[in-house]
């Protein structure tokens, strides 16, 4: 099976996913069975739009594929049964190639994040710092020009969702879960 990521929610999946943790199932980014690209830390949640695929997919694929090895290119294509991904250039050329790891595990339900989101207004909430960044380099692969972003808020205790949308008509969500600042 071939599956096509564009650059945008490749990057923006690699940016979210956990890195040598225990949970190896975390460390890959998830293709659902509606093709959205899903990917998180247990801090951190990216999902985005449909991906392209040669053959239906009856249950999420966890694929770990190494952070790509170049910045040149327009979209990737990974293909479950060579394990392999090629990165490819807008005019579709070849600019590189990468491994890719199929892990077992069950993926977080990712929509069961997404339905507790209950648009709140709040005076104050807290977030690890470093969280905020991924905001900025999200809406820098989506939008390079204007690197937009909106941001919506669910109450002090509650996940905060971030909007992005790429003039492809591309789009994802950054889910940031809340942190005590107590």
């Amino acid at each position: 099976m071939n599956i096509k990521i564009s650059k945008a929610l490749f990057e923006s999946a690699q940016l979210c996913r956990a890195r040598n943790d225990v949970r190896g199932h975390l460390c890959g980014i998830a293709i659902l069975p509606d093709l959205r690209i899903a990917a998180t830390n247990g801090h951190v949640l990216f999902v985005g739009d449909k991906v392209e695929c040669s053959n239906p997919i009856r249950e999420t694929v966890i694929l770990d594929v190494q952070k790509s090895p170049t910045q040149r290119y327009d979209h990737v294509v990974i293909n479950t049964k060579t394990l392999g991904a090629t990165f490819r250039d807008k005019s579709n050329n070849s600019v590189c190639l990468s491994l890719v790891e199929v892990v077992s595990g069950a993926y977080p339900d990712v929509d069961k994040v997404l339905s507790s989101f209950k648009k709140t207004p709040t005076d104050s909430i807290g977030f690890n710092s470093s969280y905020l960044l991924i905001i900025g380099k999200i809406g820098k692969l989506f939008n390079p020009r204007w690197m937009s972003a909106n941001i919506l808020l669910s109450g002090k205790e509650g996940v905060t969702i971030t909007e992005f949308s790429s003039n492809e008509r591309i789009n994802g969500k950054l889910i940031i879960m809340p942190m005590r600042l107590d």
